[in-house]
Protein backbone atom coordinates (compact mmCIF):
# COMPACT_ATOMS: atom_id res chain seq x y z
CA UNK A 1 0.00 0.00 0.00
CA UNK A 2 2.78 2.45 0.89
CA UNK A 3 4.36 1.76 -2.52
CA UNK A 4 1.21 2.98 -4.26
CA UNK A 5 0.94 5.95 -1.89
CA UNK A 6 4.53 6.96 -2.58
CA UNK A 7 4.00 6.85 -6.35
CA UNK A 8 0.75 8.79 -6.04
CA UNK A 9 2.41 11.50 -3.95
CA UNK A 10 5.25 11.75 -6.48
CA UNK A 11 2.80 12.17 -9.36
CA UNK A 12 0.95 14.88 -7.42
CA UNK A 13 4.15 16.61 -6.36
CA UNK A 14 3.44 16.07 -2.66
CA UNK A 15 7.11 15.66 -1.77
CA UNK A 16 6.83 15.70 2.02
CA UNK A 17 4.23 12.94 1.88
CA UNK A 18 6.28 11.02 -0.70
CA UNK A 19 9.33 11.23 1.55
CA UNK A 20 7.31 9.89 4.48
CA UNK A 21 5.95 6.99 2.42
CA UNK A 22 9.43 6.00 1.26
CA UNK A 23 10.72 6.23 4.84
CA UNK A 24 8.01 3.79 5.90
CA UNK A 25 8.85 1.42 3.04
CA UNK A 26 12.52 1.48 4.00
CA UNK A 27 11.65 0.40 7.53
CA UNK A 28 10.39 -2.89 6.09
CA UNK A 29 12.92 -3.36 3.25
CA UNK A 30 15.94 -1.14 3.96
CA UNK A 31 18.07 -2.44 1.06
CA UNK A 32 15.55 -1.74 -1.73
CA UNK A 33 17.31 0.47 -4.30
CA UNK A 34 14.10 1.73 -5.89
CA UNK A 35 12.77 2.97 -2.55
CA UNK A 36 16.10 4.50 -1.56
CA UNK A 37 16.24 6.40 -4.85
CA UNK A 38 12.60 7.44 -4.42
CA UNK A 39 13.40 8.81 -0.97
CA UNK A 40 16.43 10.68 -2.31
CA UNK A 41 14.39 12.11 -5.18
CA UNK A 42 11.79 13.41 -2.73
CA UNK A 43 14.51 14.93 -0.55
CA UNK A 44 16.02 16.61 -3.60
CA UNK A 45 12.69 18.29 -4.35
CA UNK A 46 12.65 19.49 -0.74
CA UNK A 47 16.02 21.21 -1.03
CA UNK A 48 18.51 18.52 -0.03
CA UNK A 49 21.14 16.94 -2.24
CA UNK A 50 20.95 13.23 -2.99
CA UNK A 51 24.26 12.75 -1.18
CA UNK A 52 22.75 14.32 1.94
CA UNK A 53 19.68 12.10 1.68
CA UNK A 54 21.81 8.97 1.29
CA UNK A 55 24.02 9.99 4.20
CA UNK A 56 20.94 10.42 6.40
CA UNK A 57 19.81 6.90 5.52
CA UNK A 58 23.32 5.55 6.18
CA UNK A 59 23.16 6.89 9.74
CA UNK A 60 19.88 5.02 10.25
CA UNK A 61 21.13 1.85 8.56
CA UNK A 62 24.81 1.49 9.44
CA UNK A 63 25.00 -2.07 8.09
CA UNK A 64 23.83 -1.13 4.58
CA UNK A 65 26.04 -2.23 1.70
CA UNK A 66 23.93 -0.50 -0.94
CA UNK A 67 23.77 3.04 0.45
CA UNK A 68 27.57 3.67 0.37
CA UNK A 69 27.56 2.75 -3.34
CA UNK A 70 24.65 5.11 -3.99
CA UNK A 71 26.48 7.86 -2.12
CA UNK A 72 29.48 7.37 -4.40
CA UNK A 73 27.26 7.39 -7.49
CA UNK A 74 25.86 10.75 -6.45
CA UNK A 75 29.30 12.38 -6.07
CA UNK A 76 31.15 14.07 -8.90
CA UNK A 77 34.67 12.78 -9.52
CA UNK A 78 36.04 16.24 -8.72
CA UNK A 79 34.40 16.19 -5.30
CA UNK A 80 37.13 15.35 -2.73
CA UNK A 81 34.52 13.28 -0.89
CA UNK A 82 34.54 10.74 -3.74
CA UNK A 83 38.24 9.91 -3.33
CA UNK A 84 37.99 10.04 0.47
CA UNK A 85 35.02 7.64 0.50
CA UNK A 86 36.63 5.20 -1.94
CA UNK A 87 39.82 5.23 0.13
CA UNK A 88 37.96 4.60 3.39
CA UNK A 89 35.90 1.77 1.89
CA UNK A 90 39.00 0.27 0.30
CA UNK A 91 40.82 0.13 3.64
CA UNK A 92 37.80 -1.35 5.35
CA UNK A 93 37.42 -4.00 2.63
CA UNK A 94 41.12 -4.89 2.84
CA UNK A 95 40.99 -5.24 6.60
CA UNK A 96 37.84 -7.37 6.54
CA UNK A 97 38.65 -9.23 3.29
CA UNK A 98 35.30 -8.40 1.70
CA UNK A 99 35.22 -10.25 -1.64
CA UNK A 100 32.17 -8.41 -2.99
CA UNK A 101 33.45 -4.87 -2.39
CA UNK A 102 35.27 -4.32 -5.64
CA UNK A 103 32.62 -5.93 -7.82
CA UNK A 104 30.19 -3.37 -6.41
CA UNK A 105 32.37 -0.58 -7.84
CA UNK A 106 31.88 -1.79 -11.41
CA UNK A 107 29.20 0.87 -11.99
CA UNK A 108 31.93 3.56 -11.93
CA UNK A 109 33.94 2.07 -14.78
CA UNK A 110 32.01 4.03 -17.40
CA UNK A 111 33.49 7.24 -15.96
CA UNK A 112 37.17 7.50 -16.87
CA UNK A 113 37.83 10.25 -14.32
CA UNK A 114 36.49 8.08 -11.49
CA UNK A 115 38.45 5.08 -12.76
CA UNK A 116 41.62 7.18 -12.67
CA UNK A 117 40.97 8.12 -9.03
CA UNK A 118 40.28 4.49 -8.09
CA UNK A 119 43.48 3.35 -9.81
CA UNK A 120 45.58 5.94 -7.98
CA UNK A 121 44.18 4.79 -4.62
CA UNK A 122 44.77 1.11 -5.42
CA UNK A 123 48.32 1.56 -6.66
CA UNK A 124 49.36 3.93 -3.87
CA UNK A 125 48.10 1.57 -1.17
CA UNK A 126 49.55 -1.52 -2.83
CA UNK A 127 52.98 0.09 -2.93
CA UNK A 128 52.69 0.99 0.76
CA UNK A 129 51.45 -2.46 1.77
CA UNK A 130 54.28 -4.15 -0.15
CA UNK A 131 56.98 -1.96 1.39
CA UNK A 132 55.76 -1.27 4.94
CA UNK A 133 52.62 -3.43 5.48
CA UNK A 134 50.61 -0.25 6.09
CA UNK A 135 48.08 1.82 4.14
CA UNK A 136 49.49 4.91 2.46
CA UNK A 137 47.78 7.38 4.78
CA UNK A 138 48.20 5.28 7.95
CA UNK A 139 51.93 4.59 8.21
CA UNK A 140 51.79 3.90 11.94
CA UNK A 141 49.14 1.17 11.73
CA UNK A 142 50.51 -2.20 10.52
CA UNK A 143 48.07 -4.40 8.60
CA UNK A 144 47.63 -8.16 8.56
CA UNK A 145 49.20 -10.01 5.59
CA UNK A 146 45.70 -10.61 4.19
CA UNK A 147 45.45 -6.90 3.38
CA UNK A 148 48.24 -7.27 0.81
CA UNK A 149 46.56 -10.36 -0.60
CA UNK A 150 43.33 -8.44 -0.98
CA UNK A 151 45.12 -5.47 -2.56
CA UNK A 152 46.36 -7.81 -5.31
CA UNK A 153 42.86 -9.21 -5.67
CA UNK A 154 41.30 -5.77 -6.07
CA UNK A 155 43.83 -4.70 -8.67
CA UNK A 156 42.99 -7.89 -10.53
CA UNK A 157 39.33 -6.83 -10.64
CA UNK A 158 40.31 -3.27 -11.50
CA UNK A 159 42.20 -4.31 -14.62
CA UNK A 160 39.51 -6.85 -15.48
CA UNK A 161 36.88 -4.09 -15.50
CA UNK A 162 39.18 -2.03 -17.73
CA UNK A 163 39.48 -5.00 -20.13
CA UNK A 164 43.22 -5.14 -19.42
CA UNK A 165 43.21 -8.89 -19.02
CA UNK A 166 46.98 -9.52 -19.10
CA UNK A 167 47.47 -7.05 -16.23
CA UNK A 168 44.48 -8.53 -14.40
CA UNK A 169 46.11 -11.97 -14.65
CA UNK A 170 49.37 -10.65 -13.19
CA UNK A 171 47.63 -9.41 -10.05
CA UNK A 172 45.36 -12.43 -9.72
CA UNK A 173 48.44 -14.64 -9.91
CA UNK A 174 50.19 -12.54 -7.25
CA UNK A 175 47.12 -12.96 -5.05
CA UNK A 176 47.23 -16.72 -5.60
CA UNK A 177 50.96 -16.89 -4.85
CA UNK A 178 50.42 -14.93 -1.65
CA UNK A 179 47.44 -16.95 -0.38
CA UNK A 180 46.56 -20.06 -2.42
CA UNK A 181 43.60 -20.80 -0.13
CA UNK A 182 41.71 -17.59 -1.05
CA UNK A 183 38.97 -19.21 -3.13
CA UNK A 184 37.32 -16.03 -4.46
CA UNK A 185 40.46 -15.26 -6.42
CA UNK A 186 39.99 -18.43 -8.47
CA UNK A 187 36.62 -17.12 -9.65
CA UNK A 188 38.34 -13.94 -10.82
CA UNK A 189 41.17 -15.88 -12.42
CA UNK A 190 38.74 -18.11 -14.31
CA UNK A 191 36.99 -15.04 -15.72
CA UNK A 192 40.32 -13.57 -16.81
CA UNK A 193 41.51 -16.80 -18.45
CA UNK A 194 38.20 -17.07 -20.33
CA UNK A 195 38.69 -13.56 -21.73
CA UNK A 196 42.24 -14.51 -22.77
CA UNK A 197 41.00 -17.76 -24.38
CA UNK A 198 43.38 -19.67 -22.11
CA UNK A 199 41.42 -22.83 -21.39
CA UNK A 200 44.24 -25.21 -20.47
Amino acid sequence: MHQYLAKAHVELGNWNEAKGSYETLLLYIPENESNILGYANACEHLGQTKAEAFSHLKIKNKQSKLIPILILRSLDSQDPEFAATISAQYKSACSKVSPTFFRELRVFYKDTSKVSIIETILQKNLSSLESTSTFADSPDTPQFPTSLMYAYYMLGWHHYFKSEYESALVFSTKCEDHTPSFLDNYVLKAKILKKLYMYN
